[in-house]
């Protein structure tokens, strides 16, 4: 490999690995935690399921112009557990993608809110995603985190 790497020469070899889509079904729980204007923390266990579809259009920030891509994201994320909100869509105006073994997902939730999810696939077969970070924000619950980690595991 030859070639600028963020401004710098580089040279030298590399090995590709091909990772297998996400496109499926993952499932996992979690433990949200919402902080009281007295600063007491209520924590609620739920179960996620998420139905991921990689290959979907990614939409430019600047033109609003939507592209096909391999690295988007589409689906839909259930959950239980909570009376904040049981069902979203992945964002319109936020992306949903996979880069290498990193994976970021952006769901708009029924209540309003804006679920964001970040983890890393735990194998390169796809068949599960640790979550490291979990936030929702504004929606009927306010502010809520995820205690991480936890994983996601593809379902059959």
């Amino acid at each position: 490999m030859n070639g600028l790497n963020c401004g710098e020469m580089s040279t030298g070899t590399f090995r590709a690995t091909r990772i297998r889509s996400l496109t499926g079904t993952y499932a996992g729980s979690l433990t949200l935690t919402q902080a009281s204007a007295a600063g007491v923390l209520t924590k609620t266990p739920v179960t996620m399921q998420f139905d991921l579809q990689q290959g979907a259009t990614l939409v430019g920030s600047g033109t609003g112009t939507g592209v096909s891509s391999e690295l988007a994201l589409a689906g839909v994320l259930r959950v239980q557990g909570t009376t904040c909100f049981s069902s979203g869509k992945t964002s319109v105006t936020l992306p949903s993608l996979v880069e290498g073994s990193e994976v970021l997902a952006n769901f708009d939730m029924d209540d309003g809110s804006v679920l964001q999810m970040t983890g890393v696939l735990g194998d390169m077969n796809g068949s599960q995603i640790s979550v490291s970070f979990v936030q929702m924000s504004a929606g009927r619950c306010g502010v809520l985190s995820g205690i991480p980690p936890t994983v996601f595991a593809r379902q059959l």
